[in-house]
């Protein structure tokens, strides 16, 4: 699902939608890729289209506009040839609006800083320990895998902007087990606005 966003206020806002078409073609090149490395004894033409096709879907949600932050939330799903079972995920787009600019990842907000970092981890882990309590789920088992799966910058990739704090989006099998489905968490700017750097406490309201 593509977007046509566009704006007087900033016009720049386009480039935005040719950023996430070309997102949107490249997802769907790569799994068109894998039809080359399909074993023929397993994967032919001769066989039904759905035992031998898979498929890859992106649906977007309203654009989220906090101060001169935009943030897009994609949810994804898609099956595999002949898997097990389909699978979901997400993908984030976060951008400032003047000057237009993608936010490529997160830990250029803080300046990479471990102490920004170990906040959003243990706040994260805070919460979602919580949670998985009340789903009364074996915890060292699972405190164990979430701890891994947290461990850099890149693990907080799928991250948006809101009114109150940066929400995080986590697909199965990155935190637990698939069974357990996607894991939520909210992080409050009160609690790590003093490790962002200035130009997005500004953009986001946060300071003047």
């Amino acid at each position: 699902e593509t977007v046509e966003l566009s704006s007087e206020d900033y016009p720049n806002i386009t480039e935005a939608n040719q950023l996430i078409d070309g997102w949107i073609v490249g997802s769907i090149q790569d799994e068109r890729s894998i039809k080359l490395d399909q074993n023929s004894e397993h994967f032919n033409f001769g066989q039904q289209k759905g035992f031998r096709s898979g498929f890859w879907e992106a649906t977007v949600d309203k654009p989220i506009f906090t101060g001169k932050v935009m943030s897009l939330f994609y949810k994804l799903f898609w099956y595999g040839a002949s898997a097990a079972h389909p699978n979901t995920g997400f993908e984030t787009f976060n951008f400032l609006l003047d000057p237009m600019l993608h936010i490529r990842d997160l830990g250029s907000v803080f300046d990479y800083s471990e102490d920004a970092l170990k906040k959003l981890q243990q706040i994260i882990m805070e919460q979602l320990l919580t949670e998985w309590k009340e789903r009364d789920v074996e915890l060292d088992y699972i405190e164990s895998q979430m701890k891994e799966g947290l461990k850099e910058w890149s693990d907080l990739s799928n991250f948006s902007f809101s009114e109150k704090g940066i929400e995080f989006m986590f697909g199965p099998y990155q935190l637990a087990p698939y069974a357990l489905g996607s894991w939520f968490a909210s992080v409050p700017y009160s609690e790590i606005e003093e490790f962002m750097l200035n130009p997005y406490q500004n953009a986001l309201g946060l300071s003047f």
